[in-house]
Protein backbone atom coordinates (compact mmCIF):
# COMPACT_ATOMS: atom_id res chain seq x y z
CA UNK A 1 0.00 0.00 0.00
CA UNK A 2 1.63 3.28 -0.93
CA UNK A 3 0.16 6.87 -0.01
CA UNK A 4 0.71 9.36 -2.85
CA UNK A 5 0.23 12.86 -2.48
CA UNK A 6 -0.08 15.26 -5.37
CA UNK A 7 -0.77 19.25 -5.03
CA UNK A 8 -4.01 20.64 -5.95
CA UNK A 9 -2.97 23.28 -8.84
CA UNK A 10 -5.58 25.63 -8.94
CA UNK A 11 -6.07 27.10 -12.89
CA UNK A 12 -6.17 30.91 -13.15
CA UNK A 13 -9.09 29.97 -16.49
CA UNK A 14 -12.56 28.13 -15.64
CA UNK A 15 -12.67 25.16 -17.30
CA UNK A 16 -13.95 24.75 -21.02
CA UNK A 17 -17.54 25.53 -20.32
CA UNK A 18 -17.66 26.38 -17.44
CA UNK A 19 -18.79 30.17 -15.46
CA UNK A 20 -16.88 32.36 -14.53
CA UNK A 21 -15.47 32.06 -10.74
CA UNK A 22 -14.63 34.66 -8.25
CA UNK A 23 -10.90 34.80 -7.35
CA UNK A 24 -10.26 32.57 -4.45
CA UNK A 25 -9.55 34.84 -1.04
CA UNK A 26 -6.03 34.06 0.20
CA UNK A 27 -6.82 34.50 3.62
CA UNK A 28 -10.00 31.35 3.01
CA UNK A 29 -6.89 29.52 1.28
CA UNK A 30 -4.75 29.61 3.88
CA UNK A 31 -7.16 28.86 6.74
CA UNK A 32 -7.99 25.66 4.15
CA UNK A 33 -4.21 24.24 4.21
CA UNK A 34 -3.90 25.13 7.81
CA UNK A 35 -7.01 23.23 8.84
CA UNK A 36 -5.77 19.99 6.10
CA UNK A 37 -2.28 19.84 8.21
CA UNK A 38 -4.24 19.59 11.35
CA UNK A 39 -5.93 16.93 10.21
CA UNK A 40 -3.23 15.54 8.66
CA UNK A 41 -1.66 15.28 11.79
CA UNK A 42 -4.23 13.30 13.42
CA UNK A 43 -5.48 10.58 10.53
CA UNK A 44 -4.29 7.48 10.42
CA UNK A 45 -1.26 7.29 7.89
CA UNK A 46 -0.85 4.06 5.82
CA UNK A 47 2.72 4.96 5.37
CA UNK A 48 3.33 4.90 8.52
CA UNK A 49 1.60 1.63 9.31
CA UNK A 50 -2.14 3.37 10.18
CA UNK A 51 0.03 5.10 12.57
CA UNK A 52 -1.11 9.08 12.99
CA UNK A 53 1.82 11.77 12.11
CA UNK A 54 1.26 12.85 15.81
CA UNK A 55 1.56 9.07 17.76
CA UNK A 56 4.88 8.61 15.21
CA UNK A 57 6.26 12.21 17.05
CA UNK A 58 5.87 10.88 20.10
CA UNK A 59 7.29 7.20 19.54
CA UNK A 60 11.16 7.48 19.62
CA UNK A 61 11.28 4.18 17.28
CA UNK A 62 9.77 6.27 14.73
CA UNK A 63 10.07 9.91 14.45
CA UNK A 64 12.63 9.32 11.63
CA UNK A 65 10.33 6.90 9.58
CA UNK A 66 7.87 10.19 9.99
CA UNK A 67 10.76 12.65 9.30
CA UNK A 68 11.35 10.70 6.22
CA UNK A 69 7.27 10.90 5.13
CA UNK A 70 7.55 15.12 5.61
CA UNK A 71 10.59 14.94 3.56
CA UNK A 72 8.82 13.49 0.61
CA UNK A 73 6.61 16.26 0.26
CA UNK A 74 7.29 18.74 -2.36
CA UNK A 75 7.71 22.73 -1.33
CA UNK A 76 5.30 24.41 -2.80
CA UNK A 77 4.90 27.79 -3.80
CA UNK A 78 1.74 29.33 -3.10
CA UNK A 79 2.29 31.81 -5.39
CA UNK A 80 2.41 29.23 -8.39
CA UNK A 81 -1.37 28.45 -7.62
CA UNK A 82 -0.13 24.87 -5.63
CA UNK A 83 -1.79 24.29 -2.86
CA UNK A 84 -0.85 21.16 -0.52
CA UNK A 85 0.86 20.10 2.70
CA UNK A 86 3.86 22.13 3.74
CA UNK A 87 6.66 20.14 5.30
CA UNK A 88 7.67 23.45 7.34
CA UNK A 89 4.45 23.53 8.99
CA UNK A 90 4.12 20.06 9.73
CA UNK A 91 7.26 19.74 10.93
CA UNK A 92 6.64 22.12 13.38
CA UNK A 93 3.36 21.17 14.23
CA UNK A 94 4.54 17.97 14.91
CA UNK A 95 7.57 19.15 17.24
CA UNK A 96 10.47 17.77 14.88
CA UNK A 97 11.69 21.26 14.20
CA UNK A 98 13.13 21.18 17.60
Amino acid sequence: MTDERRPITLSARPAQGAQDAPPVDPDVLAALVERQEQRWCEEPVPALDGHTPRDAAADPTRRAELARLIDSFPELDPGAGAIGLRPTRLRALLGLDQ
